[in-house]
């Protein structure tokens, strides 16, 4: 089969071409004065101001938004209200001045409403950057791979068991910890015990 156009599905030049078509959508963030991160098939844009500032803000985003609808249609592509988050950082103080009707923003025909959570390359982050829904759900899901080694440890003895260990939870520790300086202290005993709990398992081997 001859391709007049794009590359064969699954070719390791698919997303290069794609971000070479697409980038120049960041024009656009910066006519309106937002930054912008821009991935492969995803766009972030940020704004930031004070509590009074928010009407101001949505319809400063919503502006934006129809831009980057327009650039979409002309480019063929669609922008999907269904996958689209916002998300709005504040203090709890500062939040609770807010009404839930004044945070959304229109994309397109859609209303899309503010969620209190995000996934971010990884990493779930809350609207106060408390971190500590991510830091629950790192113990939760590292827990549950050392339950399920401690079963089988004796099985697979005490090399195979590290290794598992190194890559089922010592990388989900490691992964991103920059973001752990956000965290307080209390918040990331929940990860230390990981460590800890870890630690005497493999002794006690």
């Amino acid at each position: 089969m001859v391709l007049k156009f794009g590359v064969p599905q699954g070719s390791v030049l698919g997303p290069k071409f794609f971000i070479d078509y697409a980038e120049d959508v960041s024009e656009i963030f910066s006519q309106h004065d937002l930054s912008q991160h821009l991935f492969a098939d995803d766009m972030q844009c940020l704004c930031c101001g004070k509590p009074a500032e928010v009407p101001y803000m949505v319809t400063h985003i919503e502006n934006c938004v129809a831009h980057v609808c327009t650039w979409c249609v002309a480019k063929r592509l669609q922008l999907n209200a269904d996958k689209t988050e916002i998300l709005w950082f504040g203090s709890a103080a500062s939040l609770r001045k807010l009404s839930a009707d004044e945070l959304n923003v229109r994309v397109g025909q859609s209303v899309v409403k503010p969620v209190t959570t995000v996934w971010n390359l990884g990493v779930l982050i809350d609207a106060e950057l408390s971190m500590r829904d991510h830091v629950s759900r790192l113990a939760q899901v590292c827990f549950f791979h050392l339950r399920r080694l401690r079963s089988v440890r004796r099985q697979l003895g005490q090399d195979l068991t590290e290794r598992l260990v190194c890559a089922l939870v010592l990388s989900r520790l490691d992964y991103c910890n920059e973001v752990y300086w956000l965290v307080s202290h209390h918040r990331l005993w929940h990860r230390y015990s990981v460590s800890c709990v870890w630690q005497h398992e493999s002794c006690s081997t």
